[in-house]
């Protein structure tokens, strides 16, 4: 049989469109919402955002029933589980609609530490409007109004001298 017969166009024409056929009718990732390790486990020019596939976007519409996130669509159910909500506040609860992928920060009343070894006590204060911090009292007040109380900074060692 020579190589450009009819029969042998059309097997080949056949399994071409086989595998068109294959291609157009199998169901693309929903990219923003596939796990990942790395810009190259995603699909297309999909790109790896704390650990989900994601695609660059500008508005919420271009992403297929995601949420535009930091300029990337992911699944609203998979935007709570990323750092988006995350404010570095030790003294708030973050907390994150899947929804719509909205923030609330709700302050905490729990123990917290302000960083400053001369200071005791430290706790979340509500500030209102959504706003809290950590404060606490002096490490080395000894309560006597005739010593002038001091603390070193680095040590932490109190000073309670005579003004």
């Amino acid at each position: 049989m020579r190589s450009d017969s009819p029969k042998r166009r059309w097997i080949w024409a056949s399994l071409a469109g086989l595998l068109l056929a294959m291609c157009v009718t199998a169901a693309p990732r929903r990219w923003y919402s596939s796990s990942c390790t790395g810009s190259g486990a995603c699909d297309g020019d999909g790109v790896c955002v704390q650990g989900y596939c994601a695609r660059s976007c500008t508005g919420s519409d271009e992403c297929g029933g995601g949420i535009c996130i930091e300029k990337h669509c992911l699944a609203p159910s998979l935007v709570c589980k990323t750092a988006h909500c995350a404010d570095a506040n030790q003294c708030t609860i973050d907390l994150c609609n899947p929804a719509d992928g909205s923030c609330r920060h709700d302050p905490a009343s729990t123990a917290c530490d302000d960083g400053d070894v001369c200071t005791i006590g430290d706790e979340c204060i509500d500030l209102g409007g959504g706003q809290a911090a950590c404060k606490a009292a002096a490490k080395c007040d000894d309560g006597d109004p005739a010593t002038a109380d001091s603390c070193d900074k680095v040590s932490g060692v109190c000073n309670h001298g005579v003004p």
